[in-house]
């Protein structure tokens, strides 16, 4: 016969009850609330431990707040990215449709990454626009071409 899990309601009521009866044997109130002698004598002894009572210490996060101060969206985003694809590799026993959905957003972030890092380096919110008019003219520019072609522009801009 299975005995049923030590709850805290349990361990508590098994406690209470030895308190309003302090004659029972620990054999008897196993036999009441049909716990094993073992559960029903660790039970008393937590119900009177006070550390017990105690809600258990929480560890301390830091806060998103103080995070997004340390580190700039592009680099919380790059971080993410290798450690999301470092455990992909790693996993070999992920099934193929979990992979690919993984490999999918993986691309999705390497995108915004390749965006932030235009947007940061051509100083403009519409560094997408650039972008698409430098790959009007050439269609097989890769990001780092299109930011190499931006900065010769604005450097003969600025001459």
């Amino acid at each position: 016969m299975k005995r049923p899990a030590m709850t805290r309601t349990l361990i508590r009521r098994i406690g209470q009850y030895k308190q309003k009866n302090p004659k029972d044997t620990i054999k008897e109130i196993a036999r009441l609330f049909d716990v094993s002698y073992q559960q029903a004598y660790d039970a008393v002894k937590k119900f009177n431990d006070p550390s017990w009572w105690k809600s258990p210490k929480r560890r301390s996060v830091k806060k998103p707040l103080n995070i997004a101060a340390e580190n700039s969206d592009d680099q919380l985003l790059s971080e993410e990215y290798t450690y999301a694809l470092a455990q992909i590799s790693a996993d070999k026993s992920m099934q193929v449709h979990d992979r690919v959905k993984l490999l999918e957003s993986l691309t999705f972030i390497r995108k915004t990454r390749q965006q932030l890092e235009l947007q940061q380096h051509m100083k403009r919110v519409d560094a997408d626009v650039v972008a698409t008019i430098v790959r009007m003219f050439q269609p097989e520019a890769t990001d780092e071409e299109v930011i190499k072609i931006y900065l010769e522009a604005q450097r003969r801009v600025q001459s």
